[in-house]
C-alpha cells in the first residue's frame, strides 16, 4: 500500500496552492518596489536638504574668519593709534 498513486484532484489542489503562493510573492515583490521607490525618493530629498545644509554651515565659518580676521585688524589699529596718539603730542 506503500505506492499508492495520490488522486488527481491533489495535484489540482498543489497547483492552486503554487499559483496563490507565487501571486502573495508577486504582491509582496511590488510592495517592496514601491517601498524602495519611496525610500530613494526620501533619500533624493534629504541629500539636497543636508547640500543646502552643509552650503550654510561653510557660509557660517567664512562668517567666522571674517569675523575673527576684522577684529584682529581694528586690535592692531587700536595699538597703533594709542601709541601714535601718546607720542604725537
Amino acid at each position: 500500500m506503500a505506492d499508492e498513486v495520490m488522486p488527481m484532484s491533489y495535484e489540482g489542489d498543489n497547483r492552486r496552492e503554487g499559483d496563490n503562493e507565487r501571486r502573495q510573492t508577486d504582491v509582496e515583490l511590488a510592495m517592496l518596489r514601491q517601498d524602495m521607490q519611496r525610500l530613494n525618493y526620501s533619500l533624493q530629498e534629504l541629500k539636497g536638504q543636508v547640500s543646502e545644509l552643509l552650503d550654510a554651515w561653510n557660509t557660517a565659518n567664512g562668517l567666522v574668519r571674517f569675523i575673527k580676521w576684522t577684529a584682529g585688524l581694528v586690535a592692531a589699529l587700536g595699538v597703533i593709534w594709542a601709541i601714535g596718539k601718546d607720542h604725537i603730542r
